[in-house]
């Protein structure tokens, strides 16, 4: 009887798909060739959606191997944070470097939600309107989307209901009721431009969950990412039915 290979030791970092780098940086990032197609997840199977991935009714515990995998993906105008929020949520570090991110680069979290194991694909999305349409491709098959915006940058806020309705168009267009949460980032800095009654009016307006946060000082980050992965799982958990929608 042949004898199995030893077992490889997990790499180091965790289980990082991409990172963007600029000018005299190494890229990390994958060929955009070589990233997932928009369409489909990471060890998913083929089965078309929602039946592969609707799961039953559970009790107080979960078996680990029912683990759910989702993708969510992070939108906003370019240079509000949304590297340095997936950066602080994933490695618990600050991303200083300021690069754009061009096209998607995605990193994964397993978390438990709700006595759920959950693996979450988070893509990191490029700001720029040059590569708007590109960045729009990667928005089939998402199960949760993060519309982020920086306090300190009026444009930025204005920009949210052009990225919300280009999404939900892309996604599933007619159907608004789509797990979303909305941040607004660098809170830390004093030169504000948007009051938080204004952001929080345009989401209470939306029904959408909005979260002030600060991805250098880690104010109020795993709490997004947390309640959006809650809305998702309940959404794959447990879809619309056809003849209510």
């Amino acid at each position: 009887m042949s004898r199995r290979g030893a077992p490889q030791p997990p790499s180091p970092g965790g289980e990082q798909a991409g990172i963007s780098a600029g000018a005299g940086h190494p890229s990390l990032d994958p060929p955009l060739s070589s990233l997932p197609s928009p369409g489909r997840r990471l060890e998913q199977s083929r089965e078309p959606w929602p039946p592969s991935r609707r799961m039953p009714r559970q009790g107080p515990s979960m078996d680990a191997s029912k683990k759910v995998d989702l993708k969510i993906i992070i939108i906003g105008a370019l240079g509000v944070g949304k590297t340095s929020l997936l950066h602080q949520y994933v490695h618990k570090t600050f991303y200083e470097d300021y690069r754009t991110t061009l096209g998607a680069s995605i990193l994964t979290k397993v978390v438990a939600v709700d006595n759920t194991p959950l693996k979450l694909q988070i893509w990191d999305t490029g700001g720029q309107e040059r590569f708007r349409s590109m960045v729009s491709t990667f928005y089939k098959g998402s199960d949760g989307c993060m519309l982020a915006f920086d306090v300190t940058d009026r444009e930025s806020f204005e920009s949210l209901d052009n990225w919300r309705d280009d999404f939900l168009e892309k996604v599933i267009p007619r159907e608004q009721d789509f797990p979303m949460v909305v941040l607004g980032n660098k809170i830390d800095i004093c030169d504000r431009q948007v009051p938080k009654e204004t952001a929080a009016a345009w989401c209470k307006e939306k029904d959408i969950p909005y979260f002030e946060v600060s991805a250098k000082n880690n104010i109020n980050v795993a709490e997004a990412f947390e309640t959006l992965a809650k809305q998702a799982l309940t959404t794959v958990s447990h879809p619309p039915r056809a003849d209510l929608t």
